[in-house]
């Protein structure tokens, strides 16, 4: 990835009152052995309470665009939960 910037990122999203109610990170490796795909979605969480809304899927959206426009096409994700990709578009 040479001559690209902007990695890591930090992602939050807070409520009216602003408290943070859900984030995510981007960093080059989510400790997998492949350092070709790169850059990783990390920490992405939503509060209990906010779950459900679709937040995580806002979040993993607004990521993509802003890692696209930063020259990063494509955004990677090591986990297990293959339904929540699916449904949130995730063609990570």
């Amino acid at each position: 990835m040479e001559g690209k910037t902007g990695i890591p990122q930090w992602y939050v999203v807070m409520n009216g009152q602003g408290a943070i109610i859900a984030g995510a990170g981007v960093i080059e490796n989510d400790f997998h052995d492949r350092k070709d795909l790169t850059p990783n979605l990390c920490a992405l969480f939503v509060e209990k309470r906010h779950r459900g809304r679709g937040v995580a899927a806002s979040i993993l959206d607004f990521v993509r665009k802003d890692l696209a426009a930063l020259g990063y096409p494509r955004l990677y994700l090591v986990t297990d939960l293959g339904g929540f990709m699916k449904n949130a578009g995730g063609n990570c």
